[in-house]
């Protein structure tokens, strides 16, 4: 059986895609070190039990984002310097949340009166009484789509200021709104993997790895004022937890005090 068949799936896009997002993940874990050469075409084609032809559509995509250099009549390379992927951090508190928001710039894809209300549990907090939907993208500095994001958007706070609302990221409109007491902002994270359309949007391989964040904004009368799903590139987030807190550090500095 050829050693293709456990890692690359006949449902799941074109094998040049899942190669190259398979030989991406060699080269970012390391597996593949940087400036070091990669097997032949016709080693990879016997590796993965591909056509040349496939291979070789691979290797041009990863060569395309930098990852790979050739050279003629030496090989491919791995790129001595890998270009920083996950160069957006994801926050893990309001005020890192509004600095990562700041500088975006979205794309409107879709702006309507939702005549459907958000998915809401029993947790979230009280429906307002109707939303504003918009369905927009967010793209790096040079363009390149890394999150898709479907929001509610209280209608009544959409109305204060649409303009703004419209054209610029909403967290840091809506914490600059005056008249409105932020009273709980939570979010949680999921891996999944894209769809056709998330596929699509943010221009990744069908079944790629990504990151599905759902985030619940409320006031402080426990009104849901904002509510979105976004779904981010894999290859463009990391995700900081500092695991050990400012007064978990103190306490273990008294206790190495008192041992000593």
């Amino acid at each position: 059986m050829p050693a293709s068949q456990p890692l690359l799936s006949r449902g799941s896009g074109p094998r040049y895609l899942q190669l190259a997002t398979l030989m991406r993940r060699r080269i970012e874990t390391g597996e593949w070190a940087a400036g070091s050469q990669i097997p032949t075409l016709d080693e990879l084609a016997g590796m993965f039990g591909l056509a040349r032809v496939t291979i070789r559509q691979a290797l041009e995509i990863l060569e395309i984002e930098g990852l790979l250099h050739r050279h003629q009549g030496r090989g491919t390379f791995v790129a001595t310097r890998l270009p920083n992927r996950r160069w957006l951090r994801l926050g893990g508190d309001w005020q890192a949340l509004l600095a990562m928001a700041e500088g975006l710039s979205p794309r409107l894809l879709t702006l309507e009166d939702s005549a459907r209300q958000p998915r809401i549990d029993a947790t979230d907090g009280t429906p307002a009484p109707a939303y504003k939907y918009m369905r927009r993208i967010h793209s790096t500095p040079d363009g390149a789509p890394f999150c898709l994001i479907d929001i509610y958007l209280d209608r009544r706070v959409f109305r204060r200021a649409p303009r703004a609302f419209k054209t610029r990221t909403v967290l840091p409109v809506l914490d600059q709104l005056g008249g409105i007491e932020i009273g709980q902002a939570r979010q949680t994270l999921t891996i999944g993997t894209a769809d056709v359309d998330t596929a699509r949007h943010l221009q990744v391989p069908l079944n790629a790895p990504i990151a599905e964040v759902r985030r619940v904004v409320t006031d402080g009368r426990g009104t849901i004022v904002y509510l979105a799903e976004l779904v981010y590139r894999g290859d463009a987030i990391r995700l900081e937890i500092d695991l050990v807190g400012a007064g978990s550090r103190e306490n273990n500095g008294q206790r190495r005090r008192k041992q000593t």
